[in-house]
């Protein structure tokens, strides 16, 4: 019986993409950083203000200061937000923390990992086709591609943008 490479190579993608998102999860409850009121405060701005003042708004030190996109990324989480705990998506200068608050951001940020890992494979795939050259390298230019890995939710935008034009 023959096993085709990719198809082992796909079983061990979906295999790290679940290891990692499993030990994601495991930590949800147990540590917030600094980003986990940046974040908050920028759904809370997006959602409570027009368009107008998203820029200018400052109750809080963390005013939004990403692109466009970004913000209106941050505008569709509110969305959801405001049926996950809507006291979330209030401005405040002081920070507010709420276990629904919590998993509902640990819980975006692994949807958007998925998206930029369907994305890198998709890339990867593309360029394997059009090189032949081989696995490692190839899933090293894929993952190169993407310098935005510092944030979680930047790296949702590089993801939808593979996905939908792998060759990128």
């Amino acid at each position: 019986m023959y096993i085709s490479i990719n198809f082992i190579l796909d079983i061990m993608f979906w295999h790290v993409v679940l290891a990692i998102t499993l030990l994601k999860l495991l930590f949800v409850p147990y540590y917030t950083s600094t980003d986990f009121e940046v974040h908050r405060n920028w759904l809370a701005i997006t959602y409570s203000l027009p368009l107008e003042k998203w820029y200018t708004e400052s109750t809080s030190e963390w005013t939004l200061d990403y692109p466009p996109f970004f913000a209106w990324f941050e505008w569709a989480l509110s969305r959801v937000a405001q049926y996950v705990d809507v006291r979330m998506l209030e401005i405040q200068r002081l920070p507010y923390k709420s276990l629904e608050t919590l998993v509902f951001q640990r819980i975006s940020v692994i949807v958007c990992d998925i998206i930029l890992a369907l994305g890198a494979k998709a890339c990867a795939d593309a360029i394997n086709e059009l090189s032949r050259k081989g696995l490692g390298t190839n899933w090293y230019k894929a993952w190169s591609l993407n310098n935005e890995l510092s944030n979680p939710y930047r790296s949702e935008l590089a993801g939808t943008v593979k996905l939908r034009y792998p060759g990128t």
